[in-house]
């Protein structure tokens, strides 16, 4: 979760593009008004739902491909 100022600068955003493949999920996101160091104190409520969202996405993704016998 990069924060705003770290989002406008091209080389952070190609690094996290990087870093993010080379795991299976990732997402990026930007929650607007947050300092990538302080997410979590500064807006827990943003940082924890967007997380929860996204392990809920996952863990749905691995339960369809299991289902469909893509695991």
């Amino acid at each position: 979760m990069p924060s705003e100022e770290e989002w406008a600068d091209e080389k952070v955003r190609s690094s996290v593009d990087a870093f993010s493949k080379l795991v299976d999920f990732s997402e990026i996101i930007n929650i607007k008004g947050s300092m990538h160091a302080y997410v979590w104190m500064q807006l827990p409520e943003q940082a924890g739902l967007a997380v929860k969202e996204f392990v809920d996405r996952v863990v749905e993704q691995d339960v369809v491909a299991e289902s469909s016998g893509q695991l």
